[in-house]
């Protein structure tokens, strides 16, 4: 994270400007001055209202009346809403508070929709509740019973269907770790964090913008399972997906207020059992797509500053294999991470392959048990992603089983005025301004194993903005960082390790 501990720029850094003038000046021709149309604040104008730009295409029954803005958004974009649940019903909301009272008729509808592969909606449920009610359905949720947080829900949605599919919206006023990497702490960098709220009130337009990505996430995973084109092992075997939704900002600053990115994770774990040699495989694909464009302010003054934001900093994913107890697996090790470190990628290149041979058995909650002519298990992948510096810190030892991945976005240079004077800042690369898509791929390998594992998650998204300034004989700029450490833990479907 070198290029976020900037300090000052100082006359011996080589890349400030030491300025002699000669021979006689007007004060209005003051070198450090700016003319006022040269930076102006750049705000991106957001409406107010709900666009509605994304519908749910399929029959939706709907249990309740007093949701929260997430889900009655979501509602508001229902074209076909079911006055009773029948046989053509493809999705349910359901108040959570409302999943104690329901009847036996009603669970038994829940039921029949949830077998035919639809999608089951909870709105904000108690997390005991949401697990207890998942797992009668017979899910496998990928979250614990307790709810540890102590709030009164876990999420604000939680959608799941029978082929293990699983989509999780944040709880927008939760308190979320907060981390920060400012300019008091460049030189020694220091990174402070502690719980701060992420966001307070937001409009329709932004509720309207998460629901979006819901009704997208249901129009795709209402149907019968079909097959996920990751391996040639996908015609017999599911991979278990749970999607997390995010929505990061820069915390405690006036000009990012309500404002936000918006952010998926997606893990597709294939979970596998070798009977020769008595492993556990789990081979794990992770996907970050990110939207920075809410943020992006560009430049404005602040006093005597000169300011650009907010663009994407930085993103850590960091995902650990442990055991329900919270320790490391006995003899487990990672095998083949994806990608490798790359400093100021214009690509990068993820690939996962690995063999299993004789008798394998798959994922217990997916259609098959297992096979017995061994298995090839490969998937690559190029995405762009210029100005990105990728550092893999994967550890495997006795104390850490680590998948661990580091991205920096270059920062934006300074603009300087015909006197070598900051006047505001060039734009940010694309990446972290725009939309992002990075991906990490890597095996879990489990010797001698029993039960079920979990991967403790933690994905760090920091946003910047930098800050310059102009001395008689010199000028300056430093970035200053600030994001959020987000925790999930994913309870891992283990495959089959018995034959019939």
């Amino acid at each position: 994270m070198g290029k976020y501990l900037l300090k000052p720029f100082l006359l011996t850094t080589g890349v400030c400007l030491l300025l002699t003038f000669s021979g006689c000046k007007d004060d209005y021709d003051d070198p450090t001055a700016m003319d006022e149309e040269e930076v102006m604040e750049q705000p991106t104008p957001l409406p107010y209202d709900d666009q509605l730009t994304e519908k749910v295409a399929v029959p939706t029954a709907v249990i309740g009346n007093d949701f929260d803005p997430v889900t009655t958004a979501l509602i508001n974009r229902l074209n076909l809403i079911a006055n009773e649940i029948g046989d053509d019903v493809k999705a349910v909301i359901i108040d959570g508070a409302l999943i104690p009272s329901l009847t036996n008729a009603q669970k038994n509808e829940i039921q029949a929709v949830f077998d035919r592969g639809g999608s089951i909606i909870l709105s904000e449920a108690n997390q005991q509740t949401a697990y207890d009610f998942s797992k009668n359905l017979g899910e496998e949720p990928s979250f614990n019973a307790e709810d540890e947080s102590g709030n009164d829900h876990f999420c604000d949605v939680y959608v799941f269907n029978n082929h293990n599919d699983e989509y999780i919206v944040q709880d927008i006023h939760a308190k979320i770790e907060g981390v920060a990497i400012s300019d008091d702490d460049v030189e020694s960098g220091e990174i402070t964090s502690g719980p701060v709220n992420i966001l307070d009130d937001l409009t329709p337009y932004q509720y309207g913008l998460r629901a979006d990505k819901l009704a997208i996430w249901i129009n795709r995973n209402s149907e019968p399972h079909k097959t996920k084109a990751r391996s040639d092992i996908n015609g017999i075997s599911s991979a278990q997906v749970v999607a997390i939704d995010y929505y990061p900002t820069f915390y405690d600053h006036d000009k990012a207020k309500n404002l936000s990115g918006s952010y998926t994770v997606v893990y597709m774990i294939t979970s596998l059992y070798s009977f020769a040699q008595d492993a556990d495989y789990y081979a794990v694909h992770q996907e970050v797509i990110g939207s920075n464009q809410a943020m992006h302010l560009g430049n404005w003054k602040d006093g005597d500053n000169y300011c650009y934001g907010f663009y994407l900093g930085v993103l850590i994913n960091d995902n650990c294999l442990l055991t329900n107890e919270n320790t490391v697996p006995n003899s487990a090790r990672i095998q083949t991470t994806s990608p490798a470190t790359t400093e100021n990628a214009r690509q990068e290149s993820v690939s996962l392959g690995f063999s299993i041979g004789g008798d394998v058995g798959m994922d217990s909650s997916g259609p098959s048990a297992g096979i017995s002519a061994g298995i090839n298990y490969s998937e690559s992948y190029n995405v762009t992603i210029p100005d990105v510096s990728i550092a893999n810190q994967c550890k495997s030892d006795d104390s850490h089983l680590n998948a661990t991945w580091e991205y920096d976005v270059a920062a934006p240079s300074p603009k300087t005025n015909f006197w070598g004077y900051i006047k505001g800042f060039n734009n940010a690369p694309s990446v972290s301004i725009n939309t992002i898509d990075i991906h990490n791929t890597w095996l879990w390998v489990v010797n001698n194993p029993s039960g079920k594992y979990k991967m403790e998650c933690k994905n760090t998204i920091m946003y910047e903005y930098i800050y310059g300034w102009n001395n008689t004989f010199s000028i300056g700029w430093v970035p200053v960082t600030k994001g959020y450490n987000y925790y999930r833990d994913i309870v891992l479907n283990p495959p089959k390790r018995t034959r019939d």
